[in-house]
């Protein structure tokens, strides 16, 4: 399993919080990033590796 960070944003862009996800790979870790979604604009990472950018909305 690795550790994988959800980065969640204000509308303005500055950083409101983060989730910390365990998943087999990223595949998993974007379908858990996407249930934990409540419309607002998020970074899912591993490390300094950007995995996918998730637009508000």
């Amino acid at each position: 399993m690795a550790t994988y960070y959800l980065y969640r944003l204000h509308p303005n862009g500055r950083f409101a919080g983060r989730d910390e996800l365990k998943a087999e790979d990223d595949a998993e870790a974007v379908a858990l990033a996407e249930r934990a979604r409540r419309g607002e604009a998020m970074e899912l990472w591993q490390g300094p590796r950007k995995v996918r950018v998730f637009e508000r909305g």
